[in-house]
C-alpha cells in the first residue's frame, strides 16, 4: 500500500469522526457518501450550500426560540402574587428604571399634619426631576410652569409664591405643582406623572 493509500485512508477516517459528530448534533445534518479514489474506500461527500443554510436557519431559530423563552419569564414577572393574601398586584413600570431597586406604590401626598409616612423618593416622569415639599405652606394663584422651571429646587426662589398655611403641604417638581392639606392618592391624580424612584 503506497504512502497516498495511507493518507488518503487517514483523511477519510477524520472525515467519518466529524459526520458522526454531527449526525447526534443534528440529524438534518447528515452527509451522503460515495465512493472515490482507487482504494475503493468510501470518501464523505463535502456540505453543500444547502446543508449550511439549513444550519444557520437552525441556529437562529434556536436563538429566536431562547428569546421568545426569555420573553415569556418576563412577562410573568409583570405580576407577583402576595403569599399572605393570594391576591395578584401588578407591577409598574418606569421608565429606565433600575432593576431589583424597591419601589413605594401606591404614593400618597399628605398634610403637613398627618402622623402617616410617605415616599421620599418622589420623582417626576415628564420633568425628570425629584419632587419636593414644603411643610405648614401653599402655593399662591401667581404660580406658573416658568416660575417652577427656573426655580426648583430652591426653596428661598420657589418662596415668593408660597404663602403660610398650618397643616398644608406644598409639592412641586419643574412642571407640576401641588397643595395638599388631606391625604391623597398620586394614583388618583392622572395630571401628575409622579412616582417613587426607588427607597
Amino acid at each position: 500500500m503506497s504512502d497516498d493509500d495511507l493518507d488518503l485512508d487517514a483523511l477519510i477516517g477524520e472525515l467519518d469522526d466529524v459526520i458522526d459528530n454531527k449526525k447526534s448534533d443534528n440529524k438534518s445534518s447528515q452527509l451522503s457518501k460515495f465512493k472515490g479514489g482507487t482504494s475503493g474506500s468510501k470518501v464523505s461527500a463535502p456540505p453543500s450550500s444547502a446543508t449550511k443554510s439549513s444550519k444557520s436557519s437552525s441556529s437562529s431559530s434556536g436563538a429566536a426560540n431562547s428569546d421568545d423563552d426569555l420573553d415569556g419569564l418576563i412577562s410573568e414577572l409583570d405580576t407577583v402574587v402576595v403569599a399572605d393574601n393570594k391576591k395578584k398586584v401588578n407591577i409598574v413600570k418606569v421608565e429606565g428604571a433600575e432593576v431589583g431597586v424597591n419601589r413605594c406604590f401606591p404614593i400618597f401626598l399628605l398634610p403637613a399634619n398627618s402622623s402617616k409616612s410617605t415616599c421620599k423618593s418622589i420623582h417626576c416622569l415628564s420633568c425628570d426631576h425629584r419632587v419636593i415639599s414644603i411643610k405648614n405652606k401653599q402655593w399662591n394663584n401667581k404660580c406658573n410652569y416658568l416660575f417652577f422651571r427656573n426655580h426648583t429646587p430652591n426653596v428661598q426662589k420657589l418662596s415668593a409664591n408660597l404663602v403660610p398655611s398650618k397643616g398644608t403641604n406644598a409639592y412641586c417638581c419643574q412642571c407640576s405643582w401641588r397643595s395638599v392639606d388631606k391625604e391623597e392618592s398620586l394614583a388618583t391624580l392622572s395630571d401628575l406623572r409622579w412616582v417613587c424612584a426607588g427607597c
